[in-house]
């Protein structure tokens, strides 16, 4: 059911037919999962093309099988015994064989993982890693790398279990019909409006999504820029792309709280549209809503916060550049400046450090970031009093122009001066700003 729906939308799907490229441009390394019991590491000559999946997970700790300089060749030439490898991986190469895609890509074994410059030369592609891949496999139902997927989704409240025959290629439990045994699985009937518990409606129609990849960083690059995902839920298999969302089978699936995507004019390979256009004003808040989902998700390096977006900000870049400063976009720096720290997540990195990003970017604080209204109000609404007259943040590395920052930066600003009153509790915590202006005209 699963492949009938890919394909689908691969033949169906106006808009995810125009944003993809099939076959595609293969990554440097991939997984060969021909043989599921002992899978091998290919390298690609930068020519190939064709179709291939990606693998979004949690580690969840050290990897017990990873690429490294001392066993590159080995993998290569031996290959891995399948039954070695983590649960996750073992059913991910399940699915790929199910869909006849056996090559797969993920970073524990596709990228050397200690070598500095392979992750550079990698990190530096991933934008076309996630956005080529004809779909990623998107684990939102495990903690970690040893857990698979693969398992009997939970039960749910009220539910009824209907038993359907399995096609004899998959897994399932097994009862003898008719004189042969053959796999039987169980579909479950709930009432239409009912959600899934990782998708949990909040206040103003956000969602805040209690699955594992959807509170991981790394993972909403991978979400985003996917052609298509196939999302194993905790209570269901889903099928999300740029036209829709859906949940594999048929089930009833209730779309208004569907993560948002990517504007389609981002994806499409021509890209034009006028800079101060509804259009790229859309393309500017779409932005501020992705730094806000973002920063609220976890890093296990804290030094990775502009790293594990950077594929991000790469694509928007032909419409909110040129110019990137670490989180932020010279052409509307004055309302980029306008975020704040929501509180209750962390409090700010320590100024004091060496290595501390300048205060005034988003990404040095630890926590989730929310933007002012006014940051995407239009001109005629809103129009900006200060002007920046230089900023300074220098990339570390010139091949990751959108990765981290070099400590430090220069701000300088011609603004009016405003008096303003601070309130403070009874901790002496800021409970409240108010600024009370008044200009002469």
């Amino acid at each position: 059911m699963a492949k009938a729906s890919i394909e689908e939308c691969a033949c169906d799907h106006t808009t995810c037919r125009a944003i993809t490229l099939d076959p595609a441009p293969l990554p440097r390394r991939l997984l060969d999962c021909s043989d599921p019991h002992r899978v091998h590491i290919i390298e690609t000559d930068g020519k190939a093309r064709g179709r291939y999946i990606v693998l979004s997970y949690v580690w969840g700790g050290p990897q017990p099988h990873r690429t490294t300089t001392s066993n590159l060749s080995s993998y290569i030439r031996d290959g891995i015994d399948s039954v070695l490898l983590p649960q996750t991986i073992q059913d991910a190469i399940h699915v790929a064989r199910a869909l006849s895609i056996p090559l797969l890509w993920f970073d524990s074994l596709c990228i050397i993982q200690d070598s500095a410059e392979d992750k550079h030369r990698e990190l530096a592609s991933m934008r076309n890693v996630y956005r080529h891949a004809y779909i990623t496999i998107d684990v939102s139902r495990a903690t970690g790398v040893t857990q698979g997927f693969l398992q009997d989704c939970r039960a749910i409240e009220s539910e009824v279990a209907l038993p359907f025959i399995c096609p004899s290629n998959l897994r399932g439990s097994r009862t003898r019909v008719t004189g042969s045994e053959v796999p039987i699985g169980k579909v479950y009937l709930a009432g239409s409006k009912s959600h899934s518990a990782d998708t949990i409606p909040t206040d103003g129609g956000r969602l805040q999504r209690a699955s594992e990849t959807g509170q991981r960083g790394w993972c909403l690059q991978e979400t985003l820029l996917s052609a298509r995902s196939l999302i194993f839920t905790s209570e269901t298999l889903q099928l999300r792309c740029q036209t829709r969302t859906q949940n594999v089978g048929g089930a009833a699936h209730d779309g208004q709280y569907d993560l948002s995507r990517l504007p389609d004019v981002i994806l499409l390979p021509v890209r034009q549209i006028e800079r101060g256009s509804d259009g790229w004003r859309e393309i500017h808040r779409r932005w501020y809503r992705i730094v806000e989902d973002y920063s609220s998700r976890s890093l296990t390096e804290p030094t990775d916060k502009l790293v594990a977006c950077a594929a991000i900000a790469e694509m928007f870049a032909p419409f909110l550049g040129p110019d990137y400063i670490a989180g932020l976009w010279r052409h509307t720096l004055i309302r980029d400046l306008l975020w704040f720290g929501t509180g209750g997540d962390g409090p700010p990195q320590d100024p004091q450090q060496d290595d501390h990003p300048p205060s005034w970017l988003w990404a040095s604080y630890d926590g989730r970031v929310q933007y002012s209204s006014c940051a995407s109000a239009s001109e005629s609404v809103v129009r900006p009093l200060a002007e920046v007259l230089a900023c300074t943040v220098e990339p570390q590395d010139d091949q990751l122009p959108y990765g981290p920052a070099t400590p430090g930066g220069v701000l300088v600003l011609r603004a009016l001066l405003c008096p303003c009153r601070c309130y403070c509790d009874h901790t002496g915590a800021l409970r409240d700003l108010r600024v009370e202006v008044e200009i002469s005209t």
